[in-house]
């Protein structure tokens, strides 16, 4: 990993001075410390160049850009309709999600705008399972009944618009979006909360985004980007610890405790990217750079006991902060039927998170820590990477694609126990693997897809080269996970295989 990370580095500085923005994660850097096995949730836009490894800073996609920098749609050309529904599943019967998303895009001599809702369901997968442990029958406990329709499954609904306007005869734009999302269920929340019994999730998400678009001579374009991302959940959950109460015929008594947690960030972040043509050939280059600035004014205590040492003790998190950046470079071409596009990234970040504590405590070495004191301190350098690559060929008025995206999460954890009087540092690093494909057809003007992906950590998707049992899977996303886990991940091996149906129409 390391020697992958040490040779897309320079590749990733050079791209610096060719500062475009193709994907939302572009410009909402997301940071993981601890790999799970989810789908792309806020993934409700339409997308051309999806099935291709999603390839963005020097390949257009005209569906995608306009809901990432809202500028972009100053080159819609005709009025159009869209729907992509979107059915993803986790392995082994740990999830299921449905997403229906509708919208249009309208362009005009000087205005443009568009429009997108999408409802989603989240079917939580079967985790929450203590069925085997005998109960003691003197036990007073009532259990909260299993599986219910509300317990595994919730809605979450979105909506986005944008507004811009041309100038300049049509050469520069400025254009802004807002999005807002009701949020009652994260897909994978679960498996941070491995003692739960229930989980209730309500929450929301705003993003607002300002754009600007600019051509210039030689067809180089430049584009600009600030966005502000407020995101805001809490977790009601209800955990069970069993306590053995009858040794002799190995029964237990539950325990229950209920406890919020709150995930509260808020984003600020500026973008900007420039492609150009590579002399008179069909080919482009371009490069991104995006600067993230974020406040986590409280972080869930997420419950790993399950999948750390046993000794560990679980730790508060509350207040953090991070600085996250991205910097890359950019290659598309089209020659004859085959379009190709490839794209480098290297994303840089520091977080510093800490625990504040409610009351006076004593440290082992008989210091006290005050109210409002700090008992623990984390501190996480990032070091990830990211390769995209895919092709498309076409066929008369069809296509298929192909793509990969690798995406390379390596940390590096240093961390103050005032309360044990400890320090550590520990190392992690995965690599995702997310294969996909795709075709599309045209008939009568309206355009049909097909969109499927499959995302693995622990072995490429379909290839089980086996190795180790630590670290497993995921689908990165711009939610911020900061765990500070006490010992080895062991979370399953899990697959996460998506399938995507896209229609749209121009409306002439």
């Amino acid at each position: 990993m390391r020697f992958i990370l040490s040779f897309l580095f320079p590749v990733a500085v050079l791209s610096s001075i060719l500062p475009v923005p193709r994907s939302v994660a572009a410009q909402l850097i997301g940071l993981q410390t601890v790999p799970v096995a989810a789908g792309e949730q806020f993934a409700i836009f339409p997308s051309l160049n999806r099935s291709m490894g999603g390839p963005f800073i020097a390949l257009d996609d005209p569906l995608l850009d306009p809901f990432v920098n809202p500028a972009a749609g100053s080159r819609i050309t005709s009025p159009l309709f869209f729907s992509s529904p979107t059915f993803y599943t986790v392995s082994e019967g740990n999830g299921v999600t449905r997403t229906l998303p509708v919208g249009a895009l309208y362009g005009s001599q000087r205005w443009f705008s568009g429009v997108i809702a999408a409802t989603q369901q989240i079917e939580m997968g079967g985790r929450f399972g203590n069925d085997f442990v005998p109960i003691d029958p003197a036990s007073t406990v009532e259990l909260p009944p299993r599986g219910t329709l509300a317990q595994k499954t919730s809605m979450n609904k979105y909506f986005q618009s944008l507004i811009g306007r041309k100038f300049g005869g049509g050469r520069f734009a400025l254009a802004a979006s807002m999005m807002v999302a009701d949020l009652n269920m994260l897909d994978g929340i679960d498996q941070l909360f491995v003692n739960a019994l229930e989980i209730e999730e309500f929450g929301h998400m705003q993003d607002y985004r300002i754009g600007f678009s600019g051509t210039f001579p030689g067809e180089r374009r430049l584009e600009a980007m600030l966005v502000h991302n407020r995101f805001t959940m809490t977790h009601d959950v209800t955990s069970v610890n069993w306590i053995l109460t009858d040794s002799l015929k190995g029964r237990f008594t539950p325990e229950l405790t209920q406890e919020e947690n709150l995930n509260r960030t808020r984003t600020w972040g500026v973008h900007v990217g420039y492609v150009q043509p590579i002399g008179e050939t069909s080919w482009r280059v371009g490069g991104i750079l995006t600067a993230n600035r974020k406040q986590h004014p409280k972080i869930p205590t997420y419950d790993l006991a399950a999948v750390q040492l046993p000794q560990a003790r679980l730790i508060p998190r509350d207040p953090g902060d991070s600085w996250a950046y991205n910097v890359g470079l950019g290659i598309s071409g089209k020659e004859h039927n085959t379009t190709f596009g490839l794209d480098v990234v290297y994303e840089p970040a520091e977080s510093y998170t800490w625990a504040d504590e409610t009351e006076d405590i004593t440290a082992t070495d008989g210091s006290v820590i005050p109210v409002g004191g700090k008992t623990v301190e984390n501190w996480f350098v990032f070091s990830n990477a990211s390769v995209n690559a895919g092709i498309n060929q076409d066929i008369g008025q069809s296509a298929f694609q192909l793509g990969l995206r690798m995406h390379g999460v390596d940390y590096r954890l240093r961390q103050h126990d005032h309360v044990e009087v400890t320090q550590r540092t520990r190392n992690e690093e995965w690599i995702e693997w997310t294969p996909s494909w795709g075709f599309r057809a045209t008939f009568f003007g309206i355009e049909f897809r097909y969109q499927g992906s499959a995302s693995s950590a622990s072995h490429f998707p379909f290839i089980d080269l086996g190795g180790d049992d630590l670290l497993r899977v995921s689908n990165p996303s711009s939610i911020d996970i900061l765990a500070a886990a006490r010992g080895d991940l062991a979370i399953p091996d899990l697959t996460v295989t998506s399938h995507r149906l896209a229609i749209t129409v121009p409306i002439r």
